[in-house]
């Protein structure tokens, strides 16, 4: 499972066509492109799930960085079967979000596939993004929760006295990536082109010399069972010209 970090993955809300996975391969990169600087082909678009309002949840990352992260796992032997993105770890309580936070930046989490990279900040003043999103949200949020990344020292944990998102801050468990629970639900950004492979076909390079070997015995053991017939079709012969003779003596 590769995670990715938050300031690596786009999410937004669209109304998309409706359509099937091959439709939808060829449609979403175009859909993403106004969210974008980059050229459709450059995206790599996963859907993710449907929302209230008829929306639904779209992820966008670089193609090509993809790219290069699943060739190198493949180079070093690494069966990558998911790859999610950092954003969507942190548990999400009910009316509320999860703000991840490190004195002066993070990332902010407020769906099951929905959130953002923040951008600079302090304790007296939110971030940018932070307060963009809460005036863009369909449903704002009841309160936020605060949770400081576990590396930080200890003069980056005051806790943020942002008074203009009129909106309770409470504070809640450190948070470590590397030690998060990993959702069942958590959408996977192997999507479409970088799905994984079935998994027999990961497994054949391990099983090709059990195959081989099996192949051989069975090759040896039906190169001895014709050999047994031969023998017993030739024994048949002599003991039929036998009886011949016999019958005309």
């Amino acid at each position: 499972v590769a995670i990715v970090a938050a300031d690596r993955v786009l999410s937004v809300a669209v109304s998309i066509p409706p359509g099937g996975r091959r439709r939808w391969q060829a449609v979403l990169p175009y859909v993403a492109e106004e969210f974008t600087l980059a050229d459709p082909e450059e995206n790599h678009v996963v859907p993710g799930p449907a929302l209230a309002d008829g929306r639904r949840m779209l992820v966008i990352v670089d193609k090509s960085w993809l790219t290069r992260i699943v060739d190198a796992a493949h180079t070093a032997r690494l069966s990558l079967r998911r790859m999610v993105a950092e954003t969507f770890l942190p548990p999400l309580a009910e009316d509320c979000w999860t703000l991840v936070w490190d004195g002066s930046s993070g990332f902010v989490k407020t769906g099951a596939a929905s959130g953002a990279a923040l951008d600079s900040g302090d304790v007296n003043t939110s971030p940018l993004a932070l307060r963009l999103s809460l005036d863009t949200a369909p449903q704002v949020p009841k309160k936020i929760e605060i949770r400081f990344v576990q590396d930080i020292d200890a003069g980056q944990r005051n806790m943020p006295q942002w008074a203009d998102l009129q909106l309770p801050l409470l504070a809640a468990a450190d948070w470590d990536w590397r030690r998060a629970a990993i959702p069942e639900d958590a959408l996977n950004l192997l999507w479409g082109d970088f799905a994984p492979r079935a998994k027999i076909q990961e497994w054949w390079p391990k099983l090709r010399p059990a195959a081989y070997l099996l192949l051989a015995v069975l090759t040896l053991e039906i190169a001895g069972s014709n050999m047994e017939w031969a023998l017993l079709l030739n024994e048949k012969s002599q003991l039929t010209k036998s009886m011949q003779r016999t019958f005309r003596a």
